[in-house]
């Protein structure tokens, strides 16, 4: 055998034998602490941050668009509330004004003599006291307008 074949069998028998039959001493620890690695490690620790830091704008963008939709809600509720209310306002004042001109034109009628069967029939209906005097949704029965007590002395 020669020299070069000898050193050959003595790698491939120290290469191949069994390292966990080896004492501790014997094994060594390699550390990888190349530069390389270190790179690859703080990039890889700046992809981790960058995910988080996308994750939490995300969880912000949601809850920006969801308080602006809650806005946006509770703006259009109000003006539909505010509407209602101004409709039946007028629905009031339409029939409040529809009343009035029934009252008068019985009063009219009652003055010329020609109505009495009309001003009977209003009276029916709550429409005008014994006095021809006009009552209106709010008023009958209270003798003022706000609903107070009647003070004008009628019984």
């Amino acid at each position: 055998m020669s020299s070069q074949q000898a050193s050959s069998s003595r790698q491939s028998a120290s290469a191949s034998r069994d390292l966990s039959q080896a004492p501790d001493e014997d094994l060594e620890v390699r550390t990888d602490d190349s530069e390389e690695t270190k790179r690859a490690k703080e990039a890889e620790k700046s992809r981790r941050e960058a995910v988080k830091k996308e994750r939490r704008a995300e969880v912000r963008r949601q809850r920006a668009e969801e308080a602006r939709r809650h806005e946006e809600e509770e703006r259009r509720r109000l003006e539909e509330e505010r509407l209602a209310r101004e409709l039946a306002e007028r629905e009031r004042q339409v029939q409040e004004e529809r009343e009035k001109q029934l009252v008068e034109e019985a009063a009219r009628q009652a003055a010329s003599g020609r109505g009495k069967g009309r001003v009977d029939e209003l009276q029916r209906e709550g429409l005008l006291d014994g006095d021809h005097t006009p009552v209106l949704p709010y008023d009958r029965g209270s003798g003022r307008l706000d609903g107070g007590p009647d003070l004008s002395g009628r019984l």
